[in-house]
């Protein structure tokens, strides 16, 4: 069956979900978008996901190319935008992924622009969303020197006080606090020393430090499913 390298990195997202979660995705997360379907069709049947659009459980025919497509239409239900914003406001919105173009060692984020001048894509509303749910979940398709900084060059979101950050990236799944940054575990194919070289900012990790299962025949059935064009690729 055939794999995209961006699988066990999705796999690594899909498997954060637990099974009675409610989970939502802001504005171009399509790659949390299918992490959420993955773990749906496989370990979490009961989870229940609201998109950005409003629907509750979409489905669709081929994986769009963005997380706003009308093919994304279908689906169980639909709520407003504003009750989204009510729920995580009353602590009911149990998980939610955010990307970023930095990230820093105190796992904090820069969506908004680069000291070099250059514009990002923009924040929305993923510095209030970030401090109401339960579990905010960082992620980069990209792990490198310039995306893991020592400081990021703008703050657009933090973690809540006292709590540290999780990213997951196609190497590795980082803890990002204030107190340091370690490696939690790391994805298929990569060394730890592989891991600190493309971050710029020191890490620790354990003697016992584990390697996540490769996607599983029944995760790669569900992708194929789920996405037979093999759209996901354009990942990475």
């Amino acid at each position: 069956m055939r794999s995209f390298p961006i699988d066990p990195m999705l796999c690594a997202m899909a498997r954060v979900i637990q099974n009675d979660y409610i989970v939502t995705t802001g504005v171009a997360s399509d790659l949390p978008m299918l992490a959420v379907a993955l773990a749906k069709a496989t370990h979490a049947p009961g989870l229940v996901y609201f998109n950005c659009v409003g629907a509750v459980n979409p489905t669709w025919e081929h994986f769009p190319n963005s997380s706003v497509e009308p093919d994304l239409l279908p689906a169980e239900a639909f709520i407003r935008l504003e009750e989204i914003w009510e729920m995580a406001s009353r602590g009911r919105i149990d998980l939610m992924f955010f990307g970023a173009i930095q990230i820093d060692a105190q796992g904090r984020t820069n969506l908004h622009r680069l000291d070099t001048g250059n514009k990002l894509p923009g924040i929305a509303g993923a510095s209030t969303m970030r401090r109401k749910v339960k579990r905010a979940i960082l992620y980069s398709t990209r792990h490198t020197t310039a995306t893991f900084v020592p400081k990021v060059d703008v703050i657009t979101t933090t973690p809540r006080p006292g709590d540290s950050a999780l990213a997951i990236t196609p190497a590795a799944v980082l803890r990002l606090a204030p107190n340091g940054a370690r490696i939690e575990s790391l994805l298929p194919s990569y060394r730890a020393d592989m891991v600190q070289e493309q971050t710029g900012f020191e890490l620790s990790w354990s003697d016992r430090l584990e390697t996540l299962p490769p996607p599983s025949t029944r995760e790669l059935t569900a992708l194929q499913r789920l996405d037979p064009k093999g759209s996901r690729k354009r990942f990475l």
